[in-house]
């Protein structure tokens, strides 16, 4: 039987390696830059090094030049596709170690307090417990980052492996040299532990050196998040396509803004009715609420953008269970949480995207089906909007006469997003 031949290792050009390294082992390129530090697939490393590193044309062209060379001696792979090291393994020293949960009932992973509670609610029934009654806190790695990782556990205390030798490690040669490397890589990933766990640290000293942030407060404030503050700014990101369901709920407050400006233009029509909303003339109309910007087709969509990452954010950081502490620190009302409840169920039903290409399919068909379909498909997107509204009249009409400034979720949102309110 022939044996079977290993593919040799490709070397990174010195030109690149300021930018990229290869880990033999598992075969997979990093980005070593200090602001990334993450796997890259080899079709998409050009682009990535141009978009997120500015890399000139030149080393473009060298990067392409390389991933041609290196898919022809090595696979192709996604975040996807990527083998994972064994867990409890030593830590890939480019890569940062991340402080995260471990399922006690299983091997599941999360950088996440909320999805760890959430795994262990919805897959091993365990409601109402402590952390520590149903996962333990380990340090984990990934390939690639933020919702294309895939978690494995990592033991930090000993020395990391090369990623230049295989997965075991490095020639074992037991010179002198061989233990100033183990013992300087040991000191680096020492160095990257203790800065990934102060990042997750945010100062609450009263006495900020920054006299916007003394002014503001926001320093006091964004302290109670479970994660840097760069981390949590993330948390009021827009919605990306591995979060579908955030997406189903941009799309429902399309609807909804769509339906007010339709509602805007037929009152506008009736100056009557804007006299007896808040005019301080009986014989003047008041045109607001009900007068668009002057720059209205620039101004709105913006608007409508701020106010969907609000509604991101707040579903994003919302709590499983009531009373459990958010992700970053922010308090949801029982009524609010009980509105994201329902919109979270309504989002667990099948989309209507989904379900209308089978209505495009049953009407070519001459059917009635295509029409049952089409009114489920949109009586679901009805019960959304309708969630949607009542989680958006709980968030601007809440009372917050009684309330700390931040208590508000809509000023913590600001706060986040550096708007001082």
């Amino acid at each position: 039987m022939p044996e079977l031949v290993q593919p040799v290792p490709l070397p990174v050009p010195p030109a690149l390696q300021p930018w990229i390294a290869l880990d033999v082992g598992f075969e997979v390129l990093l980005c070593v830059r200090p602001e990334c530090r993450y796997a890259v697939s080899p079709r998409s490393l050009s682009q990535h090094l141009r978009q997120k590193h500015k890399a000139n044309t030149q080393l473009q062209r060298e990067v392409t030049r390389y991933t041609q060379q290196f898919l022809t001696v090595y696979s192709d792979y996604d975040f996807r596709t990527v083998p994972l090291p064994l867990r409890g393994g030593l830590p890939v020293p480019i890569l940062p170690v991340l402080s995260g949960f471990q399922c006690i009932y299983c091997s599941f992973t999360t950088q996440s307090r909320s999805s760890i509670r959430k795994h262990a609610n919805q897959e091993h029934h365990q409601k109402g417990l402590k952390d520590e009654e149903i996962c333990r806190k380990v340090q984990l790695q990934t390939w690639f980052e933020e919702r294309r990782a895939r978690y494995w556990v990592v033991d930090a205390s000993g020395r990391s492996r090369d990623v230049n030798n295989g997965p075991s490690g490095g020639s074992g040669s037991g010179s002198d040299n061989g233990d100033d490397e183990g013992a300087a890589i040991k000191a680096e990933i020492e160095e990257w532990v203790k800065k990934e766990e102060e990042e997750y640290k945010v100062s609450t000293v009263a006495t900020e050196i920054d006299p916007w942030l003394q002014y503001t407060g926001w320093e006091k404030v964004l302290a109670g998040s479970k994660h840097s503050l760069v981390k949590t700014a993330e948390f009021t990101a827009t919605a990306t396509a591995d979060e579908p369901e955030l997406e189903r709920l941009l799309q429902s407050w399309e609807r909804i803004v769509q339906r007010s400006l339709g509602t805007l233009a037929a009152v506008s029509q009736y100056k009557d009715i804007l006299k007896w909303w808040a005019s301080p003339k009986n014989e003047a109309a008041s045109q607001k609420p009900f007068e668009l910007p002057q720059n209205h087709r620039k101004t709105i969509p913006r608007y409508s953008q701020t106010f969907g990452r609000l509604l991101c954010y707040v579903m994003r950081a919302a709590p499983e269970e009531p009373g459990e502490e958010s992700e970053t620190g922010v308090v949801f009302s029982a009524i609010q949480w009980v509105c994201i409840q329902d919109i979270r169920k309504i989002l667990q039903q099948p989309v209507a995207e989904a379900e209308g290409v089978v209505v495009v399919e049953a009407e070519a068909e001459g059917g009635a089906v295509g029409g049952a379909v089409a009114a489920a498909a949109e009586a679901v997107d009805n019960q959304l909007d309708n969630a949607l509204i009542g989680l958006i009249i709980s968030l601007l009409a809440q009372d917050t006469s009684q309330l700390l400034l931040y208590a508000s979720l809509v000023i913590y949102y600001l706060a986040i997003r550096g708007v001082n309110p």
